[in-house]
């Protein structure tokens, strides 16, 4: 008798939205889920680069091979679909992160396309549609706009979680985000978050990194230019 084919098990488990925690295979880098967007109808991850794209090709290649044999010697469940597309060298994006290979975090996409200028990566999203949710603190983002000195805005990271800042200078596609008194805009693993105008559901940034007294991010208007994806779920 054929051995039936493993399927998804990732049903119900958790839900894919922006703010959450996601990786690729290094354990040394950890972002955030900034969006669900849209490309070519299928939805996609927005996030950085960096986030899921390791500097360490050797770190990557052992925690890849570590991977499939926890999978063929182990036990573990993975869809067939899912090892076969590791095994042909797809760049998997995990959720929790990935952190040295822990049991329990999933597969949720594939990086399908990167951009260095912008540090912006698109992943496609591997699990089932209910598991996904477009919302951001109960809005559905709209397309992007500019961004406009001196106009508040707001963001969802996987390590601070809410937090608001002021756009001080914008120069080209490079946001200049300053905190707000001295609330936190970002830490590391914030990356990738998606910023919004306040009092809008219009995203205007995509974080790249922070210090103690400024974020940078970089314009959306002009990622999504380049990149040809939509916030809008297509009809």
């Amino acid at each position: 008798m054929q051995e039936k084919e493993k399927t998804h098990e990732y049903t119900g488990e958790f839900t894919l939205k922006a703010g959450i925690a996601i990786s690729s295979f290094s354990s040394a880098t950890k972002g955030t889920l900034g969006a669900i967007v849209y490309k070519e109808g299928k939805p996609m991850i927005l996030t950085n680069e960096h986030v899921v794209i390791t500097d360490d090709p050797e770190e990557e290649k052992r925690n890849k091979k570590l991977l499939i044999d926890r999978v063929k010697d182990r036990g573990w469940s993975l869809p067939d679909d899912i090892l076969r597309r590791i095994e042909k060298g797809d760049i998997p994006v995990f959720h929790p992160p990935y952190n040295g290979g822990e049991k329990e975090a999933k597969i949720i996409a594939f990086v399908t396309e990167t951009d260095t200028e912008f540090d912006a990566a698109l992943c496609e999203i591997v699990v089932p549609l209910e598991n996904i949710s477009r919302e951001i603190l109960g809005e559905t983002l709209g397309e992007p706009i500019p961004p406009e000195e001196d106009s508040n805005i707001y963001k969802v990271g996987c390590i601070t979680d809410t937090t608001a800042g002021n756009v001080h200078q914008v120069s080209g596609k490079n946001i200049l985000v300053k905190k707000i008194g001295k609330s936190t805009v970002s830490e590391p693993g914030d990356s990738g978050a998606v910023f919004i105008k306040s009092g809008t559901n219009s995203p205007i940034g995509l974080l790249h990194k922070g210090d103690d007294d400024y974020t940078y991010a970089n314009a959306l208007v002009s990622i999504q230019a380049k990149m040809g994806f939509t916030f809008r779920k297509p009809r």
